[in-house]
């Protein structure tokens, strides 16, 4: 997986290899304390090389502070943990 630009201010794209197609991908921030700060369902057919768009104001109502959060990806029941850094 692999998400650009990263830092990011309020966009970014996630680029994974979805292995097994799927109809479901859900993303999650979570801050670094654990807390989970907002999450978005994509329904669509995925499979192969997929890019995503990550946009944190509408993940995220009001948009997120500066500093480190963690994005999870679910595909089906795997899940993916990447580090994720917010700038000004």
């Amino acid at each position: 997986m692999r998400i650009y630009p990263n830092p990011v201010k309020t966009t970014a794209t996630v680029e994974m290899n979805v292995d097994v197609p799927t109809d479901r991908i859900v993303l999650e921030v979570i801050g670094i304390d654990g807390r989970m700060l907002g999450s978005i369902v994509l329904h669509g057919t995925y499979s192969g090389i997929v890019s995503l768009p990550l946009d944190l104001q509408a993940i995220c109502t009001g948009g997120l502070v500066p500093g480190v959060y963690h994005l999870r990806i679910t595909i089906g029941r795997v899940s993916t943990i990447a580090t994720l850094t917010v700038v000004r």
